[in-house]
């Protein structure tokens, strides 16, 4: 008499390898998602910084045109700024020169503004993601007259 014997052949994961397997893909999901966000709102503030350069070469031409001054209202310089901004609120149009900058913009969820002034410089005033994008923070914002 033989015996039936029956082969059973199935190979598949134990509990304890697809813990490990999830532990590790946890691990490298928590070092790579600060650097993705970061990267993102670096993309975003694009928009900020081309606005503001934007308002700054119309303001440079507004002060060579009116003897130095540079204006506070949107209306006086010639810039197009596309409404509604993706990202941004409605820019502040500051008097500018020396220490108070031409323009300011507020990022929409008011995590921080981004400012620039008449030699070029951008600053940023707000949270820590002002030194995640780059940009050379600051403590006080300064007034926009």
């Amino acid at each position: 008499m033989q015996k039936a014997v029956s082969k059973n052949n199935q190979s598949a994961f134990t509990l304890m390898e697809l813990v490990v397997v999830t532990i590790v893909i946890a691990i490298l999901a928590g070092i790579a998602l600060p650097h993705f966000t970061a990267a993102l709102e670096r993309n975003r503030a694009v928009e900020g910084v081309n606005i503001l350069g934007a308002i700054r070469s119309a303001q440079e031409r507004f002060a060579l045109a009116n003897g130095g001054a540079y204006t506070t209202n949107i209306l006086d310089i010639d810039v197009d700024i596309p409404v509604p901004l993706n990202y941004f609120e409605t820019p502040e149009i500051c008097a500018g020169g020396g220490a108070v900058p031409l323009a300011r913009i507020r990022d929409i969820p008011r995590r921080y503004r981004l400012l620039i002034y008449d030699n070029g410089d951008i600053e940023c005033h707000g949270n820590v993601l002002c030194q995640r994008m780059g940009f050379t923070q600051i403590a006080a914002l300064p007034n926009c007259p």
